[in-house]
């Protein structure tokens, strides 16, 4: 699932941009160990497996593509410091969620992820998304925020047209 799911997020990410992928693919995160701390049988740990695979196959690749926007001419140093910031959450992760399992339990653990994930998506929303870009926003919209710019009239008597089609 994995791998299915990263190659069709590039394409995804190309069609509905970043801000709008990353927190639906976090949330998808979140959920899963939520419900992964609440599970007691196979099937909802391989299910619950599978819904995390396909949140977080979406995130990495948009992460990534998040820092190689941002470095501008410092390419190589801010790719390094992706893949240290990663290889530390790799390494200290396992060791610090052990010691919560040995004086708490597992679903405790995994509470502790999806409030960690809770606190990563705020971070995203109120520090890191650009404030004029809106997240969801439908594609007609987008069209008449562009065509505005353009031609604020024609845009404002095409966006009625599309909202009366809507409505009938």
């Amino acid at each position: 699932m994995l791998i299915l799911c990263r190659v069709l997020g590039g394409k995804v990410l190309d069609r509905y941009g970043r801000e709008r992928i990353l927190p639906p693919s976090l949330t998808i995160c979140i959920i899963s160990m939520v419900v992964l701390g609440f599970s007691k049988t196979i099937p909802m740990f391989v299910l619950v497996a599978v819904v995390w695979g396909i949140g977080y196959a979406f995130m990495m690749p948009l992460l990534l593509a998040y820092t190689v926007d941002r470095a501008g001419s410092s390419l190589g140093p801010a790719m390094g410091t992706f893949t240290a910031v990663s290889d530390l959450g790799l390494s200290l992760g396992p060791p610090i969620m052990g010691t919560i399992i040995h004086f708490t339990s597992y679903s405790i653990m995994f509470l502790c992820l999806a409030f960690m994930g809770f606190l990563s998506l705020n971070y995203f929303l109120f520090f890191v998304k650009k404030k004029d870009e809106p997240l969801m926003m439908p594609e007609h919209m987008l069209q008449y925020v562009s065509k505005r710019q353009q031609k604020p009239e024609a845009a404002r008597n095409e966006l009625t047209k599309k909202e009366d089609e809507n409505d009938h």
